[in-house]
């Protein structure tokens, strides 16, 4: 009965024994690596991920003002719906025009997808002048340099992608008959 006995207990230490071993080879092996893991693993999560958020600057460089005074009036959309509706901008800013021939205009925006209009209000008086068949009546431009002439623009013909820190547009302003 003693050496079945013993023969157990040496099976039952052998069993401890294999587990302490398995278990101090698990810890050699993540003591190894595990500071290749800790690094490369979030490195690779974080590479799938598209950063989103964060603001940048968003420089209009007016162009082409050819009559002292005035304001020039940019207005910046964010989606096809409101696209050119009278109150669809989502950024808005008003520059004075007095006798320069550019102005320059920034926003401190979040980086997304935006179509960005201007005009020169040369009468100060809020709204692009038309005539009676709808043809601009003041000097217009679009983001992406549109150049329609007929209809209007979409939203899909002049959005762009704005996701730099820092980014300048430059618009040349145009009359319509100019087109």
């Amino acid at each position: 009965m003693t050496s079945a006995l013993l023969h157990t207990y040496r099976k039952k230490i052998n069993t401890i024994q294999s587990y302490k071993y398995i278990r101090t080879t698990s810890l050699i092996f993540l003591n190894k690596y595990h500071l290749f893991y800790a690094l490369f693993l979030p490195v690779l999560f974080l590479s799938f991920i598209k950063p989103e958020g964060g603001n940048g600057i968003l420089t209009v460089n007016v162009t082409g003002i050819d009559t002292e005074g005035g304001s020039i009036r940019v207005a910046i959309f964010n989606s096809q719906d409101k696209f050119l509706d009278k109150n669809g901008f989502v950024y808005r800013q008003v520059a004075p025009v007095g006798n320069n021939k550019s102005v320059k205009v920034s926003f401190n925006i979040p980086h997304a997808t935006y179509a960005v209009t201007c005009y020169h209000d040369i009468n100060d008086n809020h709204i692009l002048d038309q005539n009676y068949m709808g043809i601009p009546q003041e000097p217009y431009a679009m983001s992406n340099n549109v150049n329609i002439k007929w209809r209007r623009p979409t939203f899909d013909e002049t959005k762009f992608v704005f996701s730099k820190p820092t980014q300048t547009i430059n618009f040349e302003l145009k009359r319509w008959k100019d087109r």
